[in-house]
């Protein structure tokens, strides 16, 4: 009898370590997550769909109701795997995604170098001082970290940083054209 429950304790104790063993996680996040995300899609593919709000789907008009209520002026448009909200805000440019269902995939915000936090700035200007800053574009998705994704323009290459947890990370790059 003994030994049953030795062995039952014991059994039960290697299901908990399993359940609640820690999972490592990477310093930084990527933007090869699963589902449509911001480079998915083309302009054109965006452009060549448009449609009205009362058309959308009512969850996700909702949701960007009550997550930008200051905003009267968007546009939609449908893809094949997605509906797309694009609007201006304050010198910032916004692209809001939602699934086929009205769910939120991403929200995308795009600047210039003016409104980059100043320690980001300073942490990417030192690291890539032949560099210059063209365009900043915040990734943000639901239960992950936020995404910077920002574009450097150099004499002979162009480069695509990606930043999460204060991680820097060379993300794509390219010989620009003669």
């Amino acid at each position: 009898m003994r030994s049953i429950r030795l062995i039952g304790l014991t059994v039960m104790m290697i299901g908990l370590g399993i359940g609640f063993r820690a999972n490592g996680q990477p310093g930084y996040a990527t933007l090869d997550l699963p589902g449509a995300t911001l480079y998915d899609i083309n302009a054109s593919e965006i452009a060549a769909s448009p449609t009205y709000r009362n058309n959308v789907n009512t969850r996700a008009v909702r949701h960007f109701s009550q997550n930008f209520s200051d905003v009267t002026d968007e546009r939609w448009y449908y893809t094949k795997k997605m509906i797309v909200a694009m609007f201006a805000c304050n010198g910032v440019n916004y692209r809001v995604d939602y699934d086929k269902k009205g769910r939120l995939i991403e929200t995308l915000r795009s600047y210039d170098e003016t409104r980059l936090s100043a320690d980001l700035k300073h942490a990417v200007k030192d690291a890539y001082v032949d560099y210059d800053i063209l365009l900043v574009q915040e990734v943000e998705q639901p239960l992950h970290a936020l995404v910077y994704v920002i574009n450097l323009e150099g004499k002979t290459k162009l480069i695509d940083l990606q930043v999460c947890n204060g991680v820097l990370f060379e993300w794509r790059k390219f010989d620009r054209s003669k």
